[in-house]
């Protein structure tokens, strides 16, 4: 089975202080599948990174999926299903700064 796939980069490289960044809203809805991919490469203190849905338009926003505490540089990969229509992503960072990327991928079977 082949898959269509469209890739997103939400929070692009850079160095974050403490405090929350939250990306640009990301059409989800014609994906089935849709993977969020964390690379930090620079990590001071925690950060969390949370796959955040909305089911109104980007007005209410809940959290979908979070990831384990990053506290140290790697990679972090969240599987969401049931994304629904537009996906955005949240990132809390407890001390800074941090170094990190966020992409969000989609995939349509068939």
């Amino acid at each position: 089975m082949s898959a269509n796939t469209g890739v997103f980069v939400v929070l692009a490289s850079g160095s974050r202080t403490a405090g929350t960044t939250t990306s640009p809203d990301v059409p989800v809805e014609a994906f089935e599948e849709v993977n969020v991919y964390t690379d930090a490469t620079a990590v001071t203190g925690s950060m969390v990174v949370t796959a955040q849905c909305s089911p109104d338009g980007g007005t209410t926003w809940y959290d979908h999926t979070a990831g384990a505490s990053i506290s140290a540089v790697g990679r972090q990969m969240l599987k969401l299903t049931n994304a629904g229509k537009l996906l955005r992503l949240s990132c809390v960072i407890t001390t800074g700064p941090s170094t990190f990327s966020a992409t969000i991928e989609g995939k349509r079977y068939g």
